[in-house]
C-alpha cells in the first residue's frame, strides 16, 4: 500500500526524532499516511524492494538530518554517503530522479552541509528549503512540520468545526487485535503481528508494559512485539528497568510462542543481549519447543557477534 508521506533517515544518527515524528504524523493524518522502514515494512517482504515501492508511491519525503548523517561511515571510514548501495543515498537519488517533493528537517542542531559536502547526484538536495526541530521546541516545531504536510496530505479529523469522528482507543485496538493472534492459524499470527507492530508506536511505553503484565498470552505476546517498535524507535527504552524486566518476564513465561517472541526481540537488538544471556543460554539448551531453543540461540550469535 502507497503512503504518501516517506521517512528517509540514518538509524545511527536520528532514529529516536524521526520515531517521534513518525508517531506525529499518524496521529494527524492517519495510520497509513507514513512510512518508516522499521515500522512499515511487512513481515518476510524484501527490504529493497519495499523501500524502492515506497519511495515511488511517496507523493514527500522527509528526509531527517541529523548532526552525524552525512559524516556516518563504514568499518574502514569510508563515508556511508558517498557509496553507491548506501540506502540513504539511494532514497534520495529515487526521490530527486522521481521528482518528488523533498523536505529536508535538521534535528539534534545539525545544519544543513554545503552542496561541496554531497555527492554530485543528490547536490540538488541542499536547493531545498530546509525546517528545523529541535528538542526545547519540539511540540511548536512539529506542528510546523505537520501544517506544511496538510496542504498535500488530508488530516485524519477536523482541525475545528465538525464534530471529529471518534477513533477508538489505541490500547483498545491493540488488545483487539492481540485477541486474535494466539490461537490463531499461523497466517493470521502473522497479520496480526503486522498490525501490532503498525499500531505500537500510538501506544504510551506504560500501555506496552502493562500489556506485559497481563496475564492474558495473547496480551504479552502483542506487548514482545510491541516493545521490539518501541526499542526500533528510540534509544530511551534500552536503558528502562522496567523495560528489562519486562522482557525478562516474557522470556520465562509458562507459554513458548510468549518465550518466542521475546527471544524474537532480543535477536533483533544484540546490544542487548549480554543482559539475558543467562537466561538465553537456558532457553537455548533446555527450552522444551525446539523454536525458542532455535531462536534463543540466534539471539546469542547475534549478540557474540555484535
Amino acid at each position: 500500500m502507497s503512503r504518501p508521506i516517506f521517512l528517509s533517515y540514518r538509524r545511527s544518527d536520528s532514529a529516536s526524532a524521526t520515531g517521534r515524528l513518525y508517531d506525529a504524523i499518524r496521529q494527524r493524518f492517519g495510520a497509513d499516511t507514513v512510512y518508516m522502514d522499521t515500522s512499515s515494512t511487512a513481515w518476510g517482504e524484501d527490504s529493497p524492494t519495499a523501500l524502492e515501492n515506497a519511495v515511488a508511491g511517496a507523493d514527500v519525503v522527509i528526509v531527517v538530518i541529523g548532526p552525524d548523517w552525512l559524516r556516518a561511515s563504514d568499518d574502514w571510514g569510508r563515508r556511508r554517503i558517498d557509496q553507491a548501495g548506501d540506502w540513504v543515498r539511494r532514497e534520495i537519488e529515487l526521490a530527486v530522479s522521481s521528482r518528488k517533493t523533498i523536505l529536508p528537517l535538521l534535528v539534534g542542531g545539525a545544519t544543513m552541509p554545503p552542496p561541496d559536502a554531497f555527492p554530485p547526484e543528490i547536490a540538488e538536495l541542499t536547493t531545498r528549503q530546509a525546517l528545523r526541530v529541535d528538542e526545547e521546541s519540539w511540540g511548536s516545531q512539529v506542528e510546523a512540520v505537520l501544517d506544511r504536510l496538510a496542504s498535500r496530505i488530508p488530516e485524519r479529523t477536523p482541525r475545528s468545526g465538525a464534530e471529529p469522528r471518534q477513533e477508538p482507543a489505541v490500547a483498545d485496538e491493540f488488545r483487539s487485535i492481540a485477541s486474535r493472534f494466539y490461537d490463531a492459524p499461523v497466517e493470521d499470527r502473522l497479520a496480526a503481528a503486522e498490525e501490532i507492530a503498525g499500531i505500537a508506536g500510538l501506544l504510551e511505553l506504560d500501555d506496552v508494559l502493562a500489556f506485559g503484565a497481563s496475564s492474558a498470552p495473547s496480551e504479552r505476546v502483542g506487548a514482545a512485539i510491541a516493545i521490539a517498535a518501541h526499542l526500533r524507535m528510540s534509544e530511551q527504552p534500552r536503558e528502562e528497568p522496567r523495560v528489562q524486566s519486562t522482557l525478562r518476564a516474557l522470556l520465562n513465561d509458562d507459554r513458548s510462542r510468549v518465550r518466542y517472541r521475546a527471544a524474537e526481540v532480543l535477536r533483533g537488538f544484540p546490544a542487548l543481549v549480554p543482559a539475558y544471556r543467562g537466561d538465553l543460554a537456558w532457553r537455548a539448551d533446555n527450552d522444551e519447543n525446539e523454536y525458542v531453543r532455535r531462536m534463543a540461540r540466534n539471539a546469542l550469535r547475534r549478540g557474540a557477534d555484535g
